[in-house]
């Protein structure tokens, strides 16, 4: 079954589930990986994942429970920088259309 997290809200009962399950299971291993394992890890953890699949910053400030969207970029710009190589070439093809070098190896329109 796969966790799906909308809000770092469900996070900290799914864990809290996760790690009663394993006692109750006797998983030495699962209980050993929760020992020392901070809610904020796991905040930040969410944070990062959201960033990286692609969501808004607005959205995942939101979803934080951030009071500005300052504070998300702030502490995930780290993780926008790797789009930046994207947004040449977008804006290249916004104002030229479909320009060399692009997927297909064709020239401008």
């Amino acid at each position: 079954m796969a966790l799906t997290l909308t809000s770092i809200h469900e996070l900290k009962p799914a864990v809290e589930r996760a790690r009663k399950k394993a006692e109750t299971d006797e998983n030495k291993a699962a209980v050993q990986a929760f020992d020392g394992l901070r809610l904020h890890d796991l905040r930040h953890t969410f944070g990062s994942w959201k960033i990286a699949q692609g969501e808004d910053v607005l959205y995942v400030s939101a979803q934080m429970g951030h009071a500005r969207p300052s504070i998300t970029y702030d502490i995930y710009s780290h993780l926008l920088e790797n789009r930046r190589p994207h947004a040449a070439p977008k804006t290249d093809d916004l104002l030229f259309g479909h320009v060399s070098g692009a997927k297909d190896g064709g020239g401008q329109r």
